[in-house]
């Protein structure tokens, strides 16, 4: 997809963040039980979740210190700058719900919309989990990086307030099988 291509020219980091949150994504998904249109569906909002970062400069995304508090709201803004952006391709209105949310909290706390619980969708509240263990593992600018099982653990430590507890259950059995048999 060339919008994919332009996102990926922007911020370089996103184009395998994407393909790898989309993957744990899918088998969050797949460790829920669900069907296989929903893991198509949550996999395919994976590679396109942050694509609304287009609008955010590339010195807010490359910064290697904390962001200031206008840097943080151009960060902020990235969900609902892809969901305006999906809304008006044909065949790709069906991820908005999901790139709007992706950010929203179980406990109310997210952004944009400060949404709470089952009133996110099922698919975002996995790829909030998935995008942000893909976070925490992975190298960034302003970052350090976890292992999987640390990882894992600061996820359990954060289900029922950030994360949906039964998303987390199922995302630790598959992102950190060892963490989850406490290894």
């Amino acid at each position: 997809m060339d919008l994919l291509r332009v996102l990926h020219t922007h911020d370089p980091y996103t184009a395998g963040h994407s393909v790898r949150a989309s993957g744990y994504a899918a088998a969050i998904a797949r460790a829920l039980g669900c069907d296989a249109r929903l893991v198509s569906r949550v996999r395919k909002a994976g590679l396109v979740h942050d694509i609304g970062k287009i609008g955010v400069p590339r010195t807010v995304l490359g910064k290697p210190v904390d962001l200031d508090a206008r840097e943080h709201h151009l960060m902020r803004l990235h969900p609902v700058l892809g969901a305006s952006i999906l809304s008006r391709i044909p065949g790709l209105e069906e991820f908005v719900p999901i790139v709007l949310d992706h950010h929203e909290r179980w406990d109310g706390g997210g952004y944009p919309r400060g949404v709470a619980g089952e009133d996110i969708t099922l698919e975002a509240r996995i790829l909030f989990v998935a995008d942000s263990f893909d976070a925490m593992t992975t190298r960034r600018p302003y970052g350090g990086v976890l292992s999987k099982g640390d990882a894992a653990a600061e996820i359990s430590r954060c289900a029922g307030l950030q994360f949906d507890p039964r998303v987390v259950a199922a995302a630790v059995g598959v992102l950190a099988p060892d963490a989850s048999r406490g290894a």
